[in-house]
């Protein structure tokens, strides 16, 4: 669990920049609790401008207080942690530091890879009085483990121990595998004490981490220096400050890189010097070993027409850079360096055109269909599942939304009269006509219709039975369906929603093949276009010089 304490303000423009994000869709309003009554009972009015001036008028209480805002992040990596669950967390965490009681707003945002939630609330409490903000962060680091259960000293412990089993050559850079953790350090006589929060965690004699000096092999120690001065030299012609290169080398490749500096006029960091912590290999390198600091901090981004020359490469770095990118987040970040987009798998630029490299195309398909079918709120593990088999992704990338709303009465009232109307051997073709797809995972069948990016199980509209007996039908013979057909090409033509800004895509229906089928038992996927087929002919055109 990560929580940043972000920067304090005179006013509160967390609230607009928090709201603008859920008015571009990138954000959601997840809760508002403790304003006066009024408020609460016109949330449907409220904007920025009223929270803002509601949340100024309740700080004037203490007009001593010069930077009321607080403003505060919680996250996980990924989607470890639902909004319920990150909700719940944030409540005890303003709990314990005496924020529960004030009028606040949280958002749930879902505009990057890490489910993260926003908190903007004052610093003022409800006595009137400014809420104790001593020793806040090392607070803060306190609550964290007070909710999570977790032992900090022991904690604290098992990343020195980790950190041991590195290759490294002196004291220094033992510090900074500490860092990269998370962990500060200072040196107090013969121990080194290891700090988070600004609280002591643990402490380790000196001499223990002395024996622990190690000198790898020099040539497999220069081969690696090669490669990462080749990574960084590369990849920070596409950054425009340190931070970005930390983060792109964390990501991509397991390296931290530590910078040691100082603090310029109470806000500018200014390194002057770095360690590289290869923790996929556990080693530490001095940084001026493999590239010069001044040269590596003197970010020259390339030219617009340098950009445009190897626009392969800038393709490739924004790629890198987030793997889960759309072509049309894609062609946003293009926008703002060249005058480049991809469109139908080809690169235009300046009039021309030529194709995307094969694996950066089946990359953004892959990422255009995911996000496509994220548009999709699964209620349970079953559907999302489903949702996975049917459309190809990786399931690891959906989430079970259990807040969301149920399917509408009327999506499942048609499905059930479709199938009562019907006899066994063509209930499926009729749910098809109607423009259902059916999918059958572990043993149970679920319904989706795409274009309201439904899916409800057949148990819940009643038909279960009724697909049963079909099924029963099929594996007698009486029921043909197709099979075994490439679905590639209509899942693409699925995903093209999310491809360019503005696009109105038909439903599966009129964008799919006449019918769809995939795999027999344990999962069977139909798919139709709305018009009655004769499944048994189309399996013998398909069926040609195979």
């Amino acid at each position: 669990m990560i929580v940043k304490i972000l920067q304090k303000s005179g006013t509160f423009p967390a609230v607009e920049y928090n709201e603008k994000k859920v008015r571009k869709g990138e954000a959601e309003r997840v809760k508002v609790c403790n304003f006066e009554k009024y408020v609460m009972d016109n949330l449907h009015l409220m904007n920025s401008a009223k929270f803002q001036n509601e949340l100024s008028k309740y700080s004037e209480r203490d007009a001593r207080v010069k930077y009321p805002q607080f403003h505060v992040t919680f996250s996980e990596k990924g989607d470890k942690m639902s909004c319920e669950e990150l909700m719940e967390f944030a409540d005890k965490w303003l709990e314990e530091m005496g924020y529960s009681k004030n009028p606040l707003i949280m958002y749930f945002h879902k505009d990057t890879d890490n489910n993260h939630l926003h908190v903007v609330t004052s610093r003022v409490g409800p006595d009137g009085k400014k809420i104790d903000h001593c020793h806040e962060r090392r607070r803060s680091q306190q609550a964290i483990a007070k909710i999570l259960g977790i032992d900090p000293w022991k904690e604290a412990e098992k990343i020195v121990a980790k950190s041991l089993t590195y290759s490294f050559r002196s004291i220094g850079q033992f510090r900074s595998i500490l860092e990269s953790s998370g962990y500060g350090s200072y040196e107090e006589g013969e121990e080194l004490k290891v700090t988070k929060g600004g609280e002591v965690s643990c402490k380790i004699p000196i001499s223990k981490i002395e024996k622990s000096f190690t000198l790898d092999d020099d040539e497999e120690r220069e081969k690696r220096k090669g490669q990462l001065r080749m990574w960084l030299l590369r990849y920070k012609t596409i950054c425009f400050k340190h931070e970005e290169l930390e983060k792109l080398m964390r990501e991509k490749f397991g390296v931290d890189l530590v910078f040691h500096g100082k603090v310029v006029g109470g806000k500018e960091f200014n390194p002057y010097g770095y360690t590289i912590v290869d923790h996929s290999r556990k080693k530490v390198y001095k940084g001026s070993e493999v590239v010069k600091i001044k040269e590596l901090l003197e970010f020259m981004p390339l030219s617009k027409e340098e950009k445009e020359k190897d626009i392969d490469f800038i393709i490739d770095a924004f790629i890198e850079r987030n793997h889960l990118i759309t072509t049309k987040e894609l062609n946003k970040a293009l926008a703002k360096e060249v005058s480049a987009r991809v469109v139908g798998g080809m690169v235009v630029l300046n009039g021309n055109e030529h194709p995307l490299r094969e694996n950066h195309a089946r990359i953004l398909r892959e990422n255009d269909r995911l996000r496509w079918v994220q548009d999709f709120t699964p209620r349970t593990k079953g559907e999302m599942l489903a949702l996975a088999v049917l459309f190809k992704v990786n399931a690891d990338y959906l989430s079970v939304a259990k807040d969301a709303k149920p399917v509408g009465s009327d999506l499942l009232v048609q499905a059930r009269e479709v199938a009562r109307c019907s006899s066994p051997s063509s209930v499926v073709s009729n749910l098809q006509e109607a423009g259902f797809a059916i999918v059958e995972q572990g043993g149970r069948h679920y319904v989706i219709f795409e274009s309201a990016k439904a899916i409800f199980s057949a148990e819940s509209a009643g038909i279960e039975d009724f697909l049963k007996e079909s099924k029963s039908l099929e594996r007698d013979g009486v029921l043909g369906l197709a099979s075994g057909i490439d679905t590639d090409a209509v899942l693409d033509k699925m995903a093209e929603t999310g491809r360019e800004a503005g696009d109105v895509v038909d439903t599966v229906a009129d964008k799919a093949m006449d019918v769809l089928s995939i795999g027999d038992s344990p999962t069977t996927v139909t798919i139709s276009n709305g018009r009655p087929k004769d499944l048994s002919k189309k399996e013998k055109k398909r069926g040609r010089g195979r």
